[in-house]
């Protein structure tokens, strides 16, 4: 499932994002624009940096309690979205899409250098051997 990323810079980081086994492409989306989202049909699931972490959900704005922090699985993710109301999504579709930002936010967070939060920043870093590295490389260490 492919995943946009909102960024001026994308030909600079498209061969960074291909190794590390992302399907996504880049665009200016402008600065209200999402910072990731996937397509899915008419609608967007989009990920944003939220309270230290990143969320994943669909962005209302009646309701702003339609996500959860990207490390939760997703499932629970799924389930919250559908008691929420926004998902007119086929269960399968929605869990690839959530599973597809859940992998493009470690990246994104050590592309962009984004915060994440700490504890489970050092377990994405592990699950992630690319991220470590580009980590080491951009800003020399371990977080």
């Amino acid at each position: 499932m492919r995943v946009y990323v909102n960024t001026t810079t994308w030909k600079q980081r498209a061969a960074r994002a291909k190794a590390a086994g992302l399907d996504a492409v880049g665009k200016d989306y402008g600065e209200n624009g999402p910072m990731l989202f996937v397509r899915i049909g008419t609608q967007r699931l989009h990920a944003f940096p939220k309270f230290g972490t990143w969320g994943i959900g669909f962005w209302s704005p009646r309701d702003e309690n339609t996500n959860l922090p990207f490390q939760e699985p997703a499932e629970k993710i799924h389930d919250h979205l559908a008691r929420a109301g926004r998902n007119r999504v086929p269960r399968a579709k929605l869990l690839e899409a959530i599973e597809a930002l859940q992998k493009a936010i470690p990246w994104m967070a050590v592309e962009y250098g984004i915060s994440m939060p700490h504890d489970p920043r050092m377990e994405t870093l592990a699950r992630y051997p690319l991220c470590a590295r580009l980590y080491d490389t951009q800003y020399g260490g371990q977080p």
